[in-house]
């Protein structure tokens, strides 16, 4: 059952404080960065949607209705897991996966990233790997990773505000104009892994696919979490 699950990107969460940085060694003793973690302090705010919201209704049913939820402090990765690093996982527990939707591709019996896709999000993963990346990483940094709850990532993406947008109440849109490569315009995530890229001019949304994490600073949160309209992050616990 929960094999069949596939989540769109995904961050992870530690318990106690991390350090500002870290390193740990693959099976070829290449050292690689620790996610970047940033602190969430706890707080209360109001999950879900509204009965009055016609698109909850009609297609997210189980967000519904908005209630008060309490969430206690933790430190969450600032971006989603990358291609990158899901290939080291994925080689050195020799995990089998359908390479070409995950942006990856298997050469001389390991994974690598496609080209140009290291520093894309990881998508289309299974619930079941997305543990078990965070058990390995628990493993190779000796502290506990583990993935947010629902109400956790909800949180860390929407604040105590209950913010429509990871960076406010603003339409994306109407934050910066020009082409999808500029900085000034806004581009948030849906459920399927794509980014969406405003048109300032027509007021409406254009697909466009995936980006490299981080690409698009001004779409962050107050908290500092960049790509935040994704599915799932490692984590840090408090």
């Amino acid at each position: 059952m929960y094999a069949a699950i596939a989540i769109a990107f995904w961050n992870v969460s530690v318990i106690g404080v991390p350090p500002e940085v870290g390193y740990i060694r693959d099976d070829r003793g290449n050292l690689l960065p620790l996610p970047a973690m940033r602190f969430i302090k706890g707080g209360e705010f109001v999950m879900g949607s509204p009965i009055t919201d016609p698109k909850s209704v009609a297609y997210h049913p189980e967000e519904l209705p908005a209630r008060k939820v309490k969430v206690k402090s933790f430190y969450l990765s600032r971006f989603p897991v990358t291609n990158e690093e899901f290939c080291v996982f994925l080689n050195e527990e020799g995990i089998q996966v359908s390479s070409r939707r995950y942006g990856i591709e298997p050469v001389d019996g390991k994974y690598r990233p496609s080209l140009y896709k290291d520093r894309l999000p990881a998508v289309s993963v299974t619930w079941v790997n997305a543990v078990r990346y965070c058990e390995w990483l628990s493993k190779k940094a000796g502290r506990r990773y583990r993935l947010p709850t629902e109400a956790e990532w909800e949180f860390a993406a929407r604040g105590p505000e209950s913010r429509k947008w990871p960076w406010g109440s603003e339409e994306p849109w109407r934050r910066g104009e020009g082409s999808p490569e500029r900085d000034g315009d806004k581009v948030f995530l849906d459920l399927r892994g794509y980014k969406w890229i405003a048109k300032p001019t027509a007021g409406a949304l254009a697909r466009w696919g995936l980006a490299p994490v981080g690409c698009f600073p001004k779409g962050q949160t107050p908290g500092g979490l960049l790509d935040d309209g994704v599915l799932w992050r490692p984590m840090v616990l408090r």
